[in-house]
């Protein structure tokens, strides 16, 4: 076995030993980060559309560890819940964006959640969700007769 060394912060690693897989007499510097869901908070998440009629979810992330790796994009449309997309968290950034051209087309309503992926692997949900409706996929304009 290998101990792994901690390098950070007490509070958010732990020691682990794991084993070391070819030579038993290397050290293995590492951190296993220990992180609770509850550091990465959603301030502030909204939906529009943009200019080509997508659907553009606009969020605030509060990350006060630094420790979110990717946030995942997470719809649900007609019963079925599936992930549409990955942004890249970057260390200091708290605004984000994500335009949805998979579904945006598709007449009905969407709810969008986002996930959260940190640096030791490990995953959380967030605590709000946007939805937006689409009621027709034709343009008014092409209703009216003259």
């Amino acid at each position: 076995m290998a101990l792994v060394r901690l390098e950070e912060d007490d509070e958010a690693y732990e020691a682990v030993e794991i084993p070391a897989m070819f030579d038993p007499d290397v050290d293995l510097k590492a951190a296993y980060s220990i992180v609770s869901p509850s550091l990465t908070k959603i301030r502030r998440i909204s939906i529009g559309r943009n200019s080509l009629g997508e659907a553009v979810l606009r969020w605030t992330l509060d990350d006060r560890t630094s420790a979110t790796e990717t946030c995942i994009v997470i719809a649900t449309f007609n019963g079925v819940t599936a992930p549409l997309g990955a942004v890249a968290s970057i260390p200091g950034v708290s605004r984000y964006e994500f335009a949805d051209r998979v579904l945006s087309a598709y007449v009905g309503k969407k709810t969008y959640r986002i996930a959260f992926i940190y640096y030791d692997g490990t995953v959380s949900m967030g605590d709000r969700q946007v939805s937006i409706t689409k009621s027709s996929s034709i343009s008014l304009g092409v209703l009216k007769w003259e």
